[in-house]
């Protein structure tokens, strides 16, 4: 019969200083119920944990523009006054050639300067055109 310590109830020796992954300070605070937490630092999970962040983060932005423009659009008090209505159908037109204009300059720029590059390029971006307008 084995004792705890000796079968697979025993507990895994504490890694070293070299096995030892380091923590990003934001791991530390997360709650240890999470698939990652400061004491498993599994790339997979981290890498889950990042994008639904980012896609939360993005959703929020996109749902918080979507409804100012559409007040902008289509309201006769606000915005672009009596003729509103008459804008939306020319915006929306926009959209989608803008859109497929900046997905080609961003697979350009993935090309041409890699993926760390263009997400410090695009990110500056657009910052510099929220900042312009």
């Amino acid at each position: 019969m084995l004792t705890p310590s000796q079968g697979s109830l025993a507990r895994a020796a504490p890694p070293t200083q070299s096995t030892m992954l380091r923590t990003p300070p934001l791991l530390a605070s997360l709650p240890p119920w999470l698939p990652v937490n400061s004491t498993n630092t599994d790339s997979k999970s981290l890498s889950a944990l990042s994008m639904s962040l980012a896609m939360s983060l993005h959703f929020f932005g996109y749902e918080f523009a979507r409804g100012s423009n559409m007040a902008l659009f289509t309201s006769s008090t606000l915005g672009f006054g009596a003729a509103s209505g008459k804008y939306y159908p020319l915006a929306m037109a926009c959209v989608s050639p803008a859109s497929m204009a900046l997905l080609l300059g961003y697979g350009r720029e993935l090309e041409k300067k890699g993926p760390r590059k263009a997400l410090r390029n695009t990110t500056s971006f657009c910052v510099g055109m929220l900042l312009f307008f």
